[in-house]
């Protein structure tokens, strides 16, 4: 019989995993208005006239373990967070940091120019530029008068 080592953070993972999963079903309902405890990394979505922006803090991250995607008016960011190797004879006395794979989908309320999006990261900040449609204005018809 082998004996595993006891991890008392391990039960609470699957809650927050759940409180996770919840906040982003609740935000979709709600229209982006919830708030994002639980998840898997903090971002704020800000508007201008042009565009949408998103930015999100992920640290300790390399830009090629990111990926983004649009599609049908959904931004994802997905990736996968490698743990550090824990030095030999260490133990950990506390971990709060979270590792492996996350992904969160955000619905933006109007369409965006697929070819034109934009990402940077810089110093743990991903910031995505997302360029708005632009809205078609109705045509003014002239009204010929016949006499």
């Amino acid at each position: 019989m082998s004996m595993m080592r006891w991890e008392p953070w391990r039960p609470f993972r699957e809650l927050l995993d759940l409180q996770s999963s919840l906040s982003q079903m609740m935000s979709e309902t709600l229209g982006g208005k919830f708030p994002s405890w639980g998840q898997p990394f903090p971002a704020d979505i800000t508007e201008d006239e042009k565009n949408y922006y998103v930015k999100a803090e992920l640290p300790g991250m390399s830009p090629e373990n990111i990926k983004i995607s649009y599609s049908g008016g959904r931004l994802t960011i997905q990736g996968e967070k490698s743990q550090e190797t824990k030095k030999e004879g260490a133990t950990w006395v506390w971990m709060e940091r979270s590792y492996g794979s996350f992904s969160r989908t955000f619905t933006l309320p109007t369409a965006v120019k697929e070819d034109a999006i934009k990402a940077t990261y810089k110093q743990g900040v991903l910031e995505v530029t997302l360029p708005k449609v632009e809205e078609t204005k109705p045509a003014e018809i002239p009204i010929q008068v016949q006499e």
